[in-house]
């Protein structure tokens, strides 16, 4: 007898152990809420693992967080990719009017290697505590697989685990 993939998968999923917990469907308050009430709003979006046949579609989103989405997408991608091109347009224009062509050159590399290994912010939590982290999460409808089976993660995520 032949079985599918997901028949396969089915099987092997009757008791429950491989759970998902889908932060698409976390609310768009949970970051405000409580931290025991953050662990329900996790309990409640937790489900059983099921196989799919089709792939699955993305989550519906509101049009504030396409628009978060896109806006971050347009200004951590687009912006450098044409920014740092002209900006060393206008520095080699400056530099040829004004200065040597190597003077020029030089200086255009030292502001690209300060900006390039300039550290990031020590205090950006609140980026990943934000509707920014919850509209990227549901752009790219995001899905935790666990297995309960291994005793790491038998009470990970769970409300049992700070009562």
């Amino acid at each position: 007898m032949v079985t599918s993939k997901s028949e396969k998968m089915k099987q092997e999923n009757n008791d429950d152990t491989i759970q998902v917990i889908q932060l698409w469907k976390l609310p768009d308050d949970f970051f405000q809420l409580p931290i025991q009430d953050q662990f329900h709003a996790i309990d409640k979006v937790t489900t059983k693992a099921i196989p799919h046949a089709q792939p699955r579609p993305p989550c519906p989103m509101s049009l504030q967080d396409e628009a978060i989405a896109i806006i971050f997408f347009l200004m951590t991608l687009a912006l450098p990719l044409l920014g740092l091109p002209l900006m060393w347009i206008l520095v080699m224009y400056h530099g040829y009017t004004t200065t040597t062509m190597t003077t020029a050159i030089l200086s255009m590399t030292c502001v690209t290697v300060v900006l390039a290994f300039h550290p990031l912010p020590v205090g950006n939590n609140k980026y990943r505590h934000s509707k920014l982290s919850l509209a990227l999460i549901r752009y790219f409808t995001m899905e935790i697989l666990l297995d309960r089976s291994i005793p790491d993660f038998k009470e990970l995520a769970k409300p049992s685990t700070i009562e």
